[in-house]
């Protein structure tokens, strides 16, 4: 079995991290799973949820799943060897990306996710844009005259100081 990292995001919505994952990879869309205490499961059919939460193979439960080569009744839409690739949600609202150490050296890595994360900030700044106190703050972009900093970048967090 592949390690499991998780990586907090500052996302909240499922609908724009659907839109910004079907962007930006088009075959995924229609694919992708979204409900309540979805299970992740690993590339030999594994439930990961099932685990003990201190197994470094374990994943919390998802809202989002894009499936791997093991998810029973399920396409292999990650392709290859993969586990299932999912996002839950934190106790704050915000989404938690979970893809395994495999799949993060196949691509599914930060640089694939902060370029998600960007897709979901213009997804977000096409349904509004809100000016306060001089501050416009376009979806998750904050500007502040000319600099411009995206509130969707990931922040690491150790697995351990998440299943605490």
């Amino acid at each position: 079995m592949s390690e499991y990292v998780i990586v907090e995001t500052q996302a909240t919505s499922i609908e724009l991290l659907i839109k910004a994952l079907e962007a930006k990879m088009p075959k995924w869309k229609g694919k992708i799973l979204t409900g309540e205490n979805l299970d992740v499961y690993g590339h030999l059919g594994k439930n990961r949820c099932k685990l003990d939460p201190n197994d470094p193979n374990w994943s919390p439960q998802a809202v989002v799943v894009i499936s791997g080569k093991g998810r029973p009744g399920h396409p292999n839409v990650a392709g290859g060897d993969s586990n299932d690739i999912a996002f839950s949600r934190a106790e704050d609202g915000t989404l938690r990306y979970a893809a395994s150490v495999y799949d993060r050296g196949r691509g599914f890595n930060d640089k694939w996710l902060n370029d998600v994360l960007d897709e979901y900030a213009k997804e977000h700044v096409d349904q509004s844009i809100t000016t306060v106190s001089g501050v416009s703050l376009m979806g998750g972009w904050k500007t502040i005259g000319k600099k411009k900093v995206n509130r969707f970048k990931i922040k690491r967090k150790s697995l351990s100081l998440l299943k605490a």
